[in-house]
């Protein structure tokens, strides 16, 4: 967007209304009008602006409400979603109506002053709302995990102590035949795991707290919470499959090879990124990931500073987490360069610095479409299987990698 254009319009998008704004160079006035948000109203300002011969259409970040317009428009004009920020930064100080917002916007179109955001393609929108969702879900459980971890030890039940994951297998028998009114006894009765029977009296020891009607029945209602919850992201997680196995295949392929990034990490990469060659280079994918340390500069002094987070937010989470999963693979490059930064500078630089060296990896693998590649580094075998995909299919392979993860266990059912 380098060459300015001579009729543009500034839209100030709202959830129930739009106020736009033509401005036509050599034009005076601007010309103002007000559309409603739904179909004829949208149908309408497209007329409207075809009408004026409209070349390129302006308008901020608002919320989730500029994606109805945009969608609506972006196959007939040139689109500029703007970030809010960076436009009221150019704002002079004065009193802000509707109407003087989108004749602003318009006028930083025309006279192209406006940087445009990155919009992804619809499927890639599409698969980013599932993971977003997914992600929300994931939340939701933790947050009901916590508060049944609150409630044992309210009761001084220390089941934790001996259990690694009280929502596994064994540690939701044991939650059920609580609140289900089973004795110790009878609860232990049920226990086949051999590894668990070992611990037989320490578990029935942490089990003697006190047990108050109140703590059993929100510990119940979470638990059924949890499955809900659980049985949501098994189908966000057969859609998000279904569409990478139709789109993504190969890219997901290259993403796996990565050391640390696993099949959801590497679903949740794509849906973040997308058409990665709309980066340039690896340094502006992670200025935008929000992983590029700050810089400032005066009489040729530079100084960095702390990363900006001023990016996405969601792909810069799942790096730092495929960075610490990639920090402890024995034998790789990356994690000798975490330890290696570990020692000068502390455990918050060094993984964020891996996130962003991660991510200029993956910049690199997705525009040349090649594997990563590393000597005496091995992929476990569960990513093997997915690499597998005329074998097991991408599908298969899913359902092998997420059974456990997404699988809180089986209920304890009564004590009949």
């Amino acid at each position: 967007m380098n060459q300015k254009a001579d009729k543009v319009c500034g839209l100030d998008v709202h959830k129930l209304f739009i106020f736009a704004a033509i401005m036509i160079r050599g034009m005076a006035e601007p010309m103002i009008k007000r559309f409603s948000t739904d179909g004829k109203g949208l149908l309408e300002l497209r007329n409207w602006l075809e009408e004026n011969g409209i070349e390129r259409v302006a308008m901020e970040s608002t919320g989730i409400y500029w994606r109805v317009v945009y969608w609506s428009l972006q196959d007939r004009f040139e689109m500029i979603v703007a970030n809010a920020r960076e436009i009221h930064d150019l704002k002079k100080a004065r009193r802000k109506t509707d109407k003087r917002d989108c004749v602003w916007i318009a006028r930083l179109c025309l006279n192209n002053m406006i940087t445009p955001s990155y919009v992804p393609a619809w499927e890639i929108q599409q698969l980013k709302d599932l993971f977003r969702a997914r992600v929300n879900y994931v939340e939701m459980r933790t947050e009901c995990k916590n508060i049944i971890h609150k409630h044992l030890d309210i009761m001084n039940t220390r089941l934790g102590t001996y259990l690694s994951d009280i929502f596994g297998k064994t540690g939701t028998q044991i939650l059920n035949g609580l609140v289900n009114g089973c004795t110790i006894e009878q609860i232990m009765e049920r226990i086949t795991d051999k590894r668990i029977l070992k611990k037989k009296e320490d578990i029935i020891q942490s089990l003697q707290g006190t047990l108050n009607s109140s703590s059993i029945l929100i510990i119940k209602v979470h638990l059924e919470s949890i499955q809900d919850i659980d049985a949501k992201i098994s189908e966000l997680d057969a859609k998000i499959d279904d569409t990478l196995q139709n789109l993504h295949a190969e890219e997901l392929r290259i993403l796996l090879s990565v050391p640390g990034v696993g099949y959801n990490a590497a679903a949740n990469i794509i849906s973040e990124i997308g058409d990665v060659s709309l980066f340039e280079t690896a340094d502006q994918l992670t200025s935008w990931a929000g992983l590029a340390p700050s810089s400032h500069s005066s009489g040729g002094k530079v100084i960095n500073g702390r990363i900006g987070k001023t990016g996405n937010r969601y792909l810069r989470r799942i790096l730092i987490q495929v960075a610490h999963a990639a920090a402890r693979t024995k034998g790789s490059v990356l994690g000798t360069f975490y330890r290696r930064l570990l020692k000068r500078r502390g455990a918050p630089i060094a993984i964020v610095a891996l996130a962003r060296k991660i991510l200029a990896i993956i910049h690199h693998l997705l525009t040349n479409m090649e594997p990563y590649e590393e000597p005496g580094v091995k992929k476990r075998v569960r990513h093997q299987k997915v690499l597998k995909c005329d074998e097991f299919g991408i599908s298969g392979a899913f359902e092998i990698i997420g059974k456990a993860e997404n699988k809180v266990g089986a209920a304890g059912g009564g004590c009949g």
